[in-house]
């Protein structure tokens, strides 16, 4: 079948054309999308934002007709000018100072990196690069070569239509900020059936109840745990237990929220040995089991913690072990724009040398207050390559010959296009061959060892919207745990991550962080933390402005690095054994 044909019927489909006087219409749009170079549904986007155009209103008729094909080409040729225009003062315009009114320019990084790169290689910066992957197992100097594999999943498309028959659609990738209320909506559902899944099967459940059906014997169901916002006072900071609805998935209980209320002999079944309780969230998938004696509200008599992920299990040993930093943004003092503390971690991992460095943002964070005042004097980019890019290429690099860098952006950056969580990663174009660019989140494998990493401080999030029920457990078969968690409140914080199977299973968004995450769960599957098979990573790095730590959590390795400008980074060694410390900057 030609591409024509693709996009006839692609083009009948979005603009729902079927008369045949609709004909000259189609094969209009078939020309258009062939001279532009676009597709049937991005013609239809812009056919869209011109009907929503204030100005446009009133000269672009309704239907799609030849008169809207001429309004349409005709926008598109004033986009086309404009977008060449403005690529034409970006050559040759004086740099932009950016305020707090101005727009967030979209960067592409492509000729700073090229730049970047050609300059380390005119110095001899680029001599005797070694390939990221090498079979042989050895690079210059005896040491471990570093296989890098990127596993972060490739199919963070928007869904269409119900998420529980699996249907999958391509369409609108990337597309952010686009996300409508059924998208969402369809998200979550997916999501909590998923879950509700893992738990059927891991507690053999029968069947999952609808929690607003009056029953006279006790049944189990499983849904997302919200709050009452009617019932809940506006000087609550954190979830409590007056105020706490389940919501189900449409499919059993057609998502109406019912109202919890806990028996005096509550217990919880599931949760770590020694644990003590149970915390939830708003957001926290959780399994409940009680009755609903006259519809209004739910009794919970016990409470089924989510199971617990499979552990990793290496599938081959290294023959050595590469040592690994970990530093994250801001990489500045809250005063200055100096950049002094990023300038005393390069010093220290060039004299360190190790194999990988993970860099993670922000970079140049939007925050900050010069930032905000807009007292800089030269372009986002600009800065960007001058602070971090030119020094990693041309003195860490090209002192280190066989390292690596990984670049993990935050929502928080202003050098990056996407300003929503996930996040795509940087867009440096052709860029040096050991510097891998990360999405928000990632995970990865470095000689076998499988790491997830994030930007988003979510241990500081759960711990201001989580609520512990200090309970007893339903029985002695507790799955072992290797940490006291009810002492130990930021090791139930990180099993959360593991136990939801979400890098950010909080929902909604508290709102004071909201700018922080902008959550778009209709890339979900970007969102998991656990592979296909339900197995856990084993190093798990998550940020955090709370006290840094390094803590086994269930055979998952969490380590929060600290803050680069607070002068705390992470340094150690992968492999067989996983050995990380803290470490501190002059």
């Amino acid at each position: 079948m030609s591409i024509a044909h693709n996009n006839r019927e692609a083009i009948v489909e979005q603009f729902n054309l079927s008369s045949p006087e609709d004909d000259k219409v189609i094969s209009e749009c078939q020309e258009v999308c062939r001279v532009y170079n676009i597709t049937p549904i991005n013609l239809f986007y812009k056919w869209e934002a011109l009907q929503f155009n204030a100005s446009s209103k009133a000269a672009v008729s309704p239907h799609f007709n030849m008169d809207a094909v001429g309004a349409l080409k005709a926008q598109m040729q004033r986009e086309l000018a404009a977008t060449s225009s403005m690529k034409k003062q970006a050559r040759g315009g004086p740099p932009q100072r950016f305020g707090p009114g101005a727009q967030r320019p979209r960067q592409t990084l492509t000729g700073m990196a090229n730049k970047a790169v050609s300059g380390a290689a005119s110095s001899g910066g680029l001599k005797g690069l070694s390939a990221v992957k090498q079979e042989s197992g050895a690079s210059a100097g005896g040491q471990a070569a570093v296989q890098f594999v990127d596993l972060t999943p490739k199919d963070a498309s928007r869904e269409s239509g119900s998420s529980w028959i699996g249907v999958w659609t391509k369409l609108r990738v990337d597309r952010y900020m686009f996300e409508s209320l059924n998208e969402r909506g369809n998200a979550l559902d997916g999501m909590l059936d998923e879950l509700a899944l893992v738990i059927k099967e891991h507690y053999n459940l029968d069947d999952i109840s609808d929690p607003s059906l009056s029953t006279e014997g006790t049944v189990t169901t499983v849904g997302r745990i919200a709050e009452d916002w009617e019932s809940a006072s506006t000087s609550d900071l954190k979830l409590l237990p007056a105020t706490m609805v389940i919501e189900p998935s449409r499919g059993t209980g057609s998502g109406v929220r019912v109202p919890l209320r806990f028996a005096d002999d509550v217990r919880v079944r599931g949760a770590p040995k020694g644990a003590g309780g149970i915390g939830v969230f708003p957001g926290a998938v959780v399994g409940l089991r009680g009755k609903n004696g006259g519809g209004d509200w739910f009794l919970v008599e016990e409470m089924l913690a989510m199971p617990p992920l499979k552990p990793p299990v290496k599938s081959s040993i290294p023959s050595a072990a590469p040592s690994m930093a970990i530093a994250c943004g801001p990489y500045t003092a809250a005063a200055d724009l100096d950049f002094k503390p990023w300038k005393n971690l390069l010093s220290r991992l060039i004299a360190e040398r190790p194999k990988v460095v993970l860099l993670i943002g922000p970079f140049i964070d939007l925050n900050h207050g010069q930032m905000r005042d807009g007292n800089i004097d030269k372009s986002l980019d600009e800065m960007f390559e001058d602070i971090f890019l030119n020094p990693i290429v041309r003195e860490f690099l090209a002192t280190c010959s066989d390292s690596t860098v990984l670049l993990l952006p935050s929502v928080l950056d202003a050098i990056s296009s996407y300003a929503v969580f996930p996040q795509a990663p940087f867009e440096l174009g052709a860029h040096h061959p050991r510097i891998h660019l990360l999405a928000n989140p990632s995970t990865f494998s470095l000689n076998g060892t499988t790491i997830a990493a994030s930007s988003v401080d979510v241990l500081f999030h759960l711990g201001k919207q989580e609520h512990f029920f200090e309970i007893p457990e339903a029985s002695d078969e507790a799955p072992p745990s290797g940490d006291e968690v009810k002492s130990d409140p930021t090791a139930r914080r990180c099993r959360h991550l593991l136990q939801q199977r979400s890098f950010y299973p909080i929902y909604p968004v508290p709102p004071e962080v909201s700018n922080h995450v902008n959550l778009d769960l209709t890339h979900r599957r970007a969102l998991k933390t656990d592979d296909s098979a339900g197995v856990a990573r084993e190093i798990f790095i998550t940020p955090s402005q709370l006290w840094q730590f390094c803590k086994m959590v269930d055979s998952t390795l969490f380590i929060n690095p600290g803050q680069v400008m607070k002068g705390s980074y992470a340094l150690g060694q992968l492999g067989q054994t996983l050995d990380f410390e803290l470490k501190k900057l002059d």
